[in-house]
């Protein structure tokens, strides 16, 4: 029996959607793969996207990762689809509990970033609850006022 011990690798954000967090709560994270062609994954991993109008859509055969914008790689010499949909890898058990949770009023599936793991490029998906405009000036104020005190404990 091979005991070799297995090489663990921390995952490199490539790129990360910041206003999913702003605009809204994050009930739950998951990480998906992504069915990519080879110019789309030459295309992220020099970071060529644009992730901020994505969104994911949940059916029964699978999910789909929508208005994605994976802009084209200048080396290659195919016909390119920059906006199309592309298939998430999620196993069957998250899947369902997907499907149940975005039949709730209110809750939706979102991109929160893209990343490398290993060889492999993953994206993290997020099951979220929009915040209302109080919630996100509360927000604010809170991070203002801890930013305030650490300058206060500095000097």
């Amino acid at each position: 029996m091979n005991t070799a011990p297995t090489k663990k690798t921390t995952p490199i954000v490539l790129l990360e959607n910041r206003r999913v967090r702003h605009d809204y709560t994050i009930l739950q994270e998951y990480r998906a793969g992504m069915v990519l062609r080879g110019w789309e994954v030459k295309s992220l991993r020099e970071k060529r996207a644009n992730i901020r109008a994505a969104w994911v859509k949940v059916r029964e055969e699978g999910a789909w990762l929508e208005n994605c914008q994976i802009y084209s790689y200048p080396h290659a010499q195919t016909d390119m689809n920059e906006g199309g949909a592309r298939k998430l890898l999620l196993t069957k058990k998250e899947l369902r509990k997907l499907l149940v949770k975005t039949k709730e009023t209110g809750v939706t599936v979102a991109l929160l970033n893209v990343l490398v793991v290993g060889r492999y490029l993953k994206c993290t998906i997020g099951l979220v609850r929009g915040k209302r405009q109080y919630e996100k000036r509360q927000k604010l104020k809170e991070r203002t006022i801890d930013r305030e005190a650490a300058r206060a404990m500095k000097r």
